[in-house]
């Protein structure tokens, strides 16, 4: 399970920071990589990246 969990949160990894997905949500890319609950997300991805989804996307190149 953890396995999925990994893979789930480097595609909204990837996603945060791909322009082409600049205009949707960070709740748009919780669900559209599975996460049913955008609290968990969150929680989730700031315990694996040590910053919270909006934070990642905000240091983009």
């Amino acid at each position: 399970m953890r396995r999925v969990f990994d893979e789930r949160l480097r595609q909204a990894a990837r996603l945060l920071t791909a322009p082409e997905a600049a205009h949707r949500s960070v709740t748009d890319i919780a669900f559209a990589c599975g996460f049913n609950d955008v609290s968990h997300f969150g929680r989730m991805f700031a315990a694996r990246m040590h910053m919270t989804p909006s934070r990642w996307r905000r240091r983009r190149p």
